[in-house]
């Protein structure tokens, strides 16, 4: 960390525009500032400490006892704090004495729980969970050796990170900078949404679009999504087909390895609405290398090259390539959707060619 108390060795998207604000982004609040002061509270279990640091990280875990699944998350603490020197477990129960007790009698069999007070009057909620936005139980404060707020979260998405604490190898400072790339990558695609729900309205251009995903692009050049979401704009823009496909043919150039990526590419050319010009060629050299990175065995690519043989004329392609997808796909909303495209290309209700409606399955989850 710098004299300022920025993390040093940060990636350029992580200081640029598109960065987070630190007292804003919930991850990063009061990351670096002096935890407050312990709940106080009648000694469960050992003795907890009278102040936190004292040369050692604390691991903080916040629970209720009303919550079935705080066991676990208690035999997790206990099992890191046992193992490890330097760091020690505690465990803040919010609820009353006599309920923290005969839920802990509950795991004795099971496990030792670590040292627990319980925080009869919810203070740590006030003074710990809120400022840090953490909303729900059970959640995990870090608190480093000098007494500073070094991680929080909620328990659940926390325990690699804790595992990684436990062991002596996790880094603060490029948890810091993972998480303000990370929250400046979504600053750029939500940017980048509404740049492109103006256009649609006619309030954005094109150019406004690809200037933000080149500018992001030069901070962050192995950023796939990016690239492919200018690809996306300019494939909606009728008169920029060549530029369109001269990007994506970079794209593909630049991540040769990438299935997923290959996958995009070709989907967004034969699904997307509006599309100016629908170069299935370039589609199929896409699909074909998505397929072959993935031995011709993924579901969604087997799919996405059965539309493009179907919007080629080649309906008997296109049914022998569902099929192997409807084969491949599971018992779910995607298999659902795969099921239904098999149907349309085999009915007689489509003609080869004729683009298929859109089809959402009932089982798919709200976005």
């Amino acid at each position: 960390v710098g004299d300022d108390g920025a993390p040093t060795s940060l990636s350029p998207i992580a200081t640029s525009r598109f960065a987070p604000s630190t007292s804003e982004f919930r991850e990063l609040r009061s990351i670096g500032e002096p935890a407050p002061p312990l709940p106080t509270g009648p000694a469960i279990v050992g003795t907890p400490p009278t102040e936190l640091g004292r040369g050692q990280r604390t691991i903080l875990l916040f629970w209720s006892p009303s919550d079935p699944t705080a066991g676990q998350h208690l035999a997790a603490l206990h099992r890191n704090d046992a193992a490890s020197e330097g760091v020690e477990g505690l465990s803040i129960s919010l609820g009353s004495e006599a309920e923290t007790r005969a839920y802990l009698a509950t795991l004795n069999r099971r496990i030792s729980p670590p040292t627990t007070i319980a925080d009869e009057e919810a203070t740590s909620r006030r003074t710990y969970l809120e400022p840090l936005g953490l909303s729900a139980l059970p959640c995990v404060v870090v608190v480093d050796e000098d007494g500073t707020i070094i991680y929080h979260g909620g328990a659940r998405e926390s325990a690699l990170t804790i595992g990684q604490i436990a062991a002596g190898v996790w880094n603060p400072d490029r948890y810091v900078g993972d998480a303000l790339q990370w929250g400046a990558r979504q600053n750029v695609l939500r940017e980048a949404s509404r740049l492109q729900s103006l256009s649609r309205r006619g309030r954005a251009t094109t150019d406004e679009i690809v200037e933000l995903l080149d500018e992001a692009t030069a901070l962050d050049p192995k950023n796939e999504v990016f690239q492919v979401k200018k690809f996306d704009a300019l494939l909606l823009d009728p008169d920029r087909v060549m530029e369109t496909y001269e990007h994506g043919r970079a794209v593909m150039a630049r991540f040769p390895r990438s299935a997923l990526t290959l996958n995009d590419l070709a989907w967004h050319v034969v699904s997307f609405p509006n599309v100016g010009h629908r170069d299935l060629d370039f589609a199929l050299e896409a699909s074909r290398r998505s397929n072959a990175l993935q031995g011709w065995t993924n579901a969604g690519a087997l799919d996405t090259l059965a539309r493009i043989h179907w919007l080629r004329g080649d309906p008997e392609e296109a049914v022998r390539w569902q099929r192997k997808a409807v084969s491949q796909a599971a018992d779910s909303w995607f298999g659902d959707e795969a099921r239904e495209n098999l149907r349309v290309y085999t009915d007689g209700s489509l003609a080869p060619g004729e683009m298929p409606r859109p089809y959402v399955s009932p089982r798919r989850p709200a976005r």
